[in-house]
């Protein structure tokens, strides 16, 4: 580099070069988009995965199976886990399952620590859940209409061992165990 006449120092084209490629340090990997969950509402009728903001896993029908009953628990998300797919009626009173199955608080139960599993969509009470907003970019929550104020959904003990149920239990706008995100499934 040379002072120019005005007494500023010149950098020929080549020094510059050399200077930003010294300065220029690799970017962190992107995360792919297809890693991403969303924070919004899932779309009505799409099936999606839904995980969980205090465990980092998704909503799981426990052994894959399609029999009315089984109780949904989580797991690591897997896109190939058919188990893994949910969605959203038409009517938004309803989650179903991808095995034509609704979400239903087991027994009727309005109690804390209620099973929520599959069973055979009908109308009932205990399967009609809805959706609220978790925040602005803090996802959704998932509440049942058992009683009032209406419980939300999350695993059970607030733990993030896999095969944990999902459960209903009182409000607590607090914690992250009772936020969802959602990606496409």
């Amino acid at each position: 580099m040379r002072a120019s006449p005005s007494g500023r120092l010149g950098v020929t084209s080549a020094a510059l070069t050399v200077l930003l490629s010294a300065l220029t340090v690799a970017a962190p990997p992107s995360t792919a988009a297809d890693d991403r969950y969303n924070t919004g509402y899932p779309p009505i009728d799409t099936w999606v995965r839904i995980k969980s903001e205090g465990s980092h896993k998704c909503m799981t029908v426990e052994g894959d199976s399609a029999a009315s009953g089984a109780r949904i628990v989580q797991a690591p998300c897997d896109p190939s886990r058919a188990s893994q797919r949910f969605r959203e009626s038409g009517d938004a009173e309803r989650i179903m399952t991808n095995y034509g199955k609704c979400l239903n608080v087991a027994d009727n139960s309005s109690h804390d620590g209620a099973f929520i599993i599959q069973w055979d969509c009908g109308g009932y009470e205990n399967e009609k859940m809805y959706t609220t907003s978790g925040g602005v970019n803090r996802g959704f929550r998932i509440g049942t209409r058992m009683r009032h104020p209406n419980p939300y959904l999350q695993f059970r003990w607030r733990s993030d061992e896999d095969g944990q149920p999902l459960v209903q239990y009182t409000r607590d706008l607090e914690t992250p165990w009772q936020k969802w995100f959602w990606k496409r499934a």
